[in-house]
């Protein structure tokens, strides 16, 4: 009987999970906090950051967006989302205020930006997305990982990820796996046969 190789196992893994589409989160809190920023700045500051060929003259600075010990992950290669125009210096986002932002100075940017992130809550979905992916991840590989055969592997995987398995000799027909990863898969929004292929 055929026996599953780690690489196996890492393949597969890649695989379902490779090209899993997911919502910009980052890409829509990077805007919509940079949208805040410039309705705060002075006139003169508007206008050039309005001119896509001066806005590179304005000063850029870090932007940190963080709940409780969590940070959002504002670096993406090629991508600017970590930096915003119109500061002086960096800005730290502390979603926890949110709950106290009656506190925080009325008018100020801070408590505008705090508002305005915590109704639109992206920046829960953004974590609730995250930690999916982290789950969905860490059963599948747990699932290939108790697969040293590719008799165990069928039966360790759901029906509906089976076309994802190198064709072997072993066909029998297997219930679904103890930790189900398929709903999951398709809340991440991929796209998997509803039965299995025969």
């Amino acid at each position: 009987m055929t026996r599953v190789t780690n690489d196996l196992r890492d393949n597969l893994e890649r695989q379902i999970m490779k090209d899993l589409p997911s919502r910009d989160y980052v890409k829509e809190i990077h805007a919509l906090v940079q949208e805040i920023i410039i309705v705060h700045v002075p006139e003169k500051v508007r206008v050039m950051y309005d001119d896509p060929d001066l806005r590179d003259y304005l000063q850029d600075a870090r932007l940190d967006v963080r709940r409780g010990n969590q940070s959002v992950s504002m670096y993406k290669s090629g991508e600017g989302w970590q930096y915003v125009y119109g500061l002086k210096s960096q800005l730290t986002i502390r979603m926890d205020d949110a709950e106290n932002a009656s506190r925080l100075p009325e008018g100020s940017l801070y408590r505008d930006i705090v508002t305005k992130l915590h109704k639109a809550g992206l920046v829960d979905a953004y974590f609730a997305q995250e930690d999916l992916r982290v789950s969905v991840r860490n059963r599948l590989r747990a699932n290939l990982r108790a697969s040293s055969t590719f008799k165990q592997l069928y039966a360790n995987l759901e029906p509906e990820l089976h076309h994802c398995v190198p064709k072997d000799e072993v066909k029998a027909q297997v219930p679904a796996c103890v930790a189900p990863v398929v709903d999951d898969l398709r809340k991440l929004g991929a796209v998997l046969p509803e039965v299995a292929k025969a």
